[in-house]
This record gives C-alpha cells, sequence and structure tokens, in this order.
C-alpha cells in the first residue's frame, strides 16, 4: 500500500466519526416518551342488594267476582241504571223491577188481611155468645163446639193472610236490584223488557274494584324466587295505533 491510499483510508475514517457523533447529538435532542403512571384510591367495603329483574306472563283476574240476579220470578225489568265500567257502591240500585205489579200484590194482601181479622173478630163474638148460652142452658155442647171451630178456622185464614203479606212485602223490597258491595260492573246482561228469570244472570261485579295477576315464570326463575318476596311491577307501556 502506498501512502496516498493511507492518508484516503484516514480521512475516510474521520469522516464516518463525525457523522456517528452528529446522529448521537440528534437522538439525544429528541424528547423521550414517558410512561403513564397509575393511581389507585381506597374504599370501605359496603353490603349492598341488587335488584333482579324477571319477566312474566299470566293473565288479569278480578280478585272475586259477584254475580247479580233478580231474587223474584217472572217479573219485567222496567229500567237499567249501571252499565259495565261502572264504579258503583254497596246497596246502590243497578235495575227495577216493574213496581206497578208488585205493588198490586201488596195491595192485595193487605185486603185479604183486613177481611180475614173481621172474620176472626165475628167467628170469635160468636163464640163468645154461644158459651154464655150454653152456661145458661140454651145452647148444646156440640153448637158450642161448632163456634169453636169456626173460630179458630178464622184464625188459620188470617195466619195465611199474614204469611202471603210478608211475601208480597219482601217481593216489593226486591223489586230493585242492588249492589251487593263496592266494586266495578264488569258484565251485564240486564235488558229493559225482559222477564226476571231463576238463576238468571243480570251483572257481573267485581268486589272493591280490586284485580289479580296471576303471574307465570320460568322453572329456571322459579327457584329465584322464595315465599314473602317484595316484588315491584312495572307495567307494560300502552302503544296505540
Amino acid at each position: 500500500m502506498n501512502i496516498s491510499s493511507r492518508l484516503l483510508g484516514q480521512a475516510l475514517v474521520v469522516v464516518l466519526l463525525a457523522a456517528c457523533s452528529e446522529a448521537g447529538k440528534d437522538a439525544g435532542s429528541s424528547p423521550v416518551p414517558g410512561k403513564a403512571a397509575l393511581t389507585v384510591a381506597t374504599t370501605t367495603p359496603q353490603v349492598l342488594e341488587w335488584p333482579m329483574t324477571l319477566k312474566a306472563s299470566g293473565n288479569i283476574a278480578a280478585w272475586q267476582e259477584a254475580i247479580i240476579g233478580p231474587e223474584i220470578n217472572n217479573y219485567r225489568i222496567t229500567e237499567v241504571q249501571a252499565n259495565v265500567g261502572d264504579v258503583v257502591k254497596k246497596g246502590q240500585i243497578l235495575a227495577r223491577i216493574a213496581p206497578e205489579t208488585v205493588e198490586n200484590e201488596l195491595a192485595e194482601s193487605l185486603a185479604m188481611v183486613a177481611e180475614a181479622e173481621a172474620t176472626l173478630a165475628e167467628a170469635r163474638a160468636n163464640n163468645e155468645r154461644a158459651r154464655q148460652l150454653r152456661e145458661k142452658g140454651f145452647f148444646s155442647p156440640q153448637q158450642s163446639t161448632q163456634t169453636q171451630t169456626v173460630a179458630d178456622t178464622a184464625l188459620a185464614r188470617l195466619n195465611v193472610a199474614r204469611a202471603r203479606l210478608k211475601t208480597a212485602q219482601l217481593k216489593r223490597s226486591k223489586a230493585s236490584v242492588l249492589a251487593p258491595d263496592d266494586g266495578i260492573i264488569s258484565a251485564r246482561a240486564a235488558t229493559v223488557g225482559t222477564l226476571t228469570e231463576t238463576g238468571q244472570e243480570l251483572f257481573r261485579l267485581i268486589r272493591g274494584g280490586r284485580l289479580e295477576w296471576r303471574a307465570e315464570v320460568t322453572s329456571a326463575e322459579l327457584a329465584r324466587l322464595k315465599p314473602g318476596q317484595v316484588a315491584t311491577l312495572e307495567r307494560p307501556e300502552w302503544r296505540g295505533a
């Protein structure tokens, strides 16, 4: 190797060292991004109750439903005062049944009682006179027995007339169909002009307006429920057409 070649090699080495020195300076001047620090907070453990949400389905029905019908038979309905959805009170009139027919029967029964009372009074008076005459020897024992029998028969007829009067009074009190309890009318079959029949259904009443939801869940969800567990219901949203 000659001198010129050796000098050229030394020059190249100096250039390379200078380039490496400049590259090191540039690398050292650029900032190195640092790692984010983690923060830690302390807390006290607490016992919390987490709500459990279950989806259930089932029918909504009346808690107790009363069937209301007429208490007298073969009478015409003249007025209906309640309809489905009406809120009624105990003793409120729901329908009326032919009052004129019932009033006529009551008046007839009163007349029969008055007639029977007059007949009994006359029979007892005749029996008393027969007793006095028998004591004086003017009447035979047989005649006294006959007058006593007539008085007893008159008393029996009076009792029958009074029983019929009570029946007529009871019919008059039943001429109005009344609500047996507070509630909501859920069905109505009563129509003006129809005749009442035994066992006929005129109205249905939801007692107290109380409804009952009989929820049904799956067997897997049933194991998560306990008797007496408190539940909060969310009614479904109504979406109109």
